[in-house]
């Protein structure tokens, strides 16, 4: 951050300057952020000692930012805090409607409306790749009544269309595609069968560390 605050910059209002400031400070404390939960992992230890004033890097960290959110290390860290207050008390509840609940919560962490507006959206929008859209139905009600930004919400609803063609009841997309030998198949050409689509490559760890249980599920 020094060297970026010294370096003599041509046009100092050029937004490169300021995002790349974010990027620097945010992408530190993201770093920090995570370390516990890294050495956790690869220690297999449940308690990690740090010192006292581990956390006071925090101080430095301010999440109402909005000439910050051209930088992806910024509302990475945004997400990482409401994520981790939201988590912690999630844990003691039942039956909850955990983006419903996450969306509200961002709220009590973010007082800064563009900030807020762009994390419901980034948010919810990675939640339609992981749920599924019939369970969604209350999150994005509260989001489309809640985020005043257009623009973020036409982006929200274009993807939300895209998703609900993947929508368990929805006829499937046909695709093209060849088999080991070079043959041309189409998906449509399984209708009726149960088919499992999985994209992987070899330098994946989890998905080749998948590959013995794809081939009992294609025995069973």
């Amino acid at each position: 951050l020094e060297l970026l605050e010294s370096t003599v910059k041509v046009n100092e209002s050029d937004v490169f300057w300021v995002t790349e400031e974010a990027n620097i400070l945010y992408g530190w404390g993201s770093e920090l952020e995570r370390y516990p939960m890294y050495h956790k992992y690869i220690t297999k230890e449940e308690e990690v000692e740090l010192p006292e004033d581990y956390e006071s890097y925090k101080e430095e960290l301010e999440v109402n930012k909005p000439e910050y959110l051209e930088s992806r290390a910024f509302t990475s860290y945004v997400s990482g805090v409401v994520m981790s207050h939201a988590s912690a008390e999630m844990k003691e509840m039942e039956n909850v409607d955990r983006p419903l609940f996450t969306l509200k919560k961002a709220a009590d962490v973010i007082k800064d409306k563009e900030v807020l507006d762009d994390f419901r959206v980034t948010y919810l929008k990675g939640q339609l790749r992981r749920t599924e859209i019939s369970e969604m139905g209350d999150a994005i009600e509260y989001l489309r009544a809640n985020v005043s930004d257009e623009e973020l919400l036409v982006d929200f609803n274009k993807e939300y269309e895209d998703w609900m063609g993947l929508a368990v009841g929805n006829p499937g997309l046909d695709f093209v595609g060849k088999d080991i030998e070079g043959n041309e198949i189409h998906f449509s050409d399984f209708k009726g069968k149960y088919v499992y689509v999985d994209v992987w490559a070899t330098w994946c760890s989890p998905c080749r560390y998948e590959i013995p249980f794809l081939k009992k599920l294609e025995e069973d």
